[in-house]
C-alpha cells in the first residue's frame, strides 16, 4: 500500500505515519518482521530480503549501529560464542579472538563507511586459516540474523548492520586466508 497511486491518500497517511517521531522509535525492519512472521506463523522462507546488502553504508543509521555495536561488543560476543554453534575447530581463545577481529571489521565498516584491507586482521595460525574464516562468517551471519527492531537498533540502523555483517561475512576467506 505504500507508495501505491490506486490508493494516494492510504499512501498519503502510510507516508506522513512513517515521519512520525513515535513511529520511527518503534519502526521495525523487513528482516525483523520476515524472521518474526517466520517464525510465529511457521511459515516457509524466513530470509531477509535481499536488498539489504546492496544498502549504502553511511549516515546517522550506520553511525547508530556501529555505536550499538561498539557499546555491547562483550554481550554481543559472549552471545556469538554461545549460541551461534560455531563448532570446535578453533580453541575457545582463537575463537574468541576471531569473532572480536570480525565485530571490529563490521564496527569499522559502520563508523567509517569503508573496509579496512586485509592486513589489518590479527594474525592466527595458519594452520587454522580456513577455521578461523569460516568462523568469522558464521559469526557475522549469526549476528545478522539475530539482530531486531526496535529491540536492539532503530530499523535504519538494523539494516546497516545486516549489511556490513553481510559484507563482511562475504570476504572472510579473504581476510583470514585459506589453509
Amino acid at each position: 500500500m505504500r507508495g501505491n497511486r490506486d490508493y494516494p491518500a492510504v499512501a498519503a497517511w502510510l507516508g506522513a505515519m512513517s515521519d512520525r517521531s513515535a513511529v520511527q522509535t518503534v519502526r521495525s525492519d523487513d528482516g525483523t518482521l520476515v524472521r518474526l512472521f517466520s517464525r510465529v506463523f511457521g511459515m516457509s522462507g524466513g530470509s531477509a530480503p535481499t536488498d539489504e546488502s546492496d544498502a549504502a553504508f553511511g549516515g546517522a543509521a550506520a553511525l547508530e549501529a556501529g555505536g550499538k555495536l561498539i557499546a555491547n561488543r562483550e554481550a554481543v560476543l559472549g552471545d556469538i560464542l554461545l549460541h551461534a554453534g560455531l563448532g570446535d575447530q578453533l580453541t575457545n581463545t582463537t575463537a574468541r579472538a576471531v569473532v572480536d577481529d570480525a565485530l571490529a571489521l563490521v564496527a569499522h565498516r559502520l563508523t567509517t563507511g569503508g573496509a579496512l584491507d586485509a592486513s589489518s586482521v590479527t594474525s592466527h595460525d595458519e594452520s587454522d586459516a580456513s577455521a578461523a574464516a569460516a568462523t568469522a562468517s558464521a559469526a557475522l551471519s549469526f549476528l545478522r540474523a539475530r539482530v531486531s527492531a526496535p529491540r536492539d537498533m532503530s530499523a535504519a540502523a538494523a539494516v546497516q548492520l545486516r549489511a556490513a555483517c553481510a559484507a563482511e561475512a562475504v570476504t572472510a576467506y579473504d581476510r583470514f586466508g585459506y589453509s
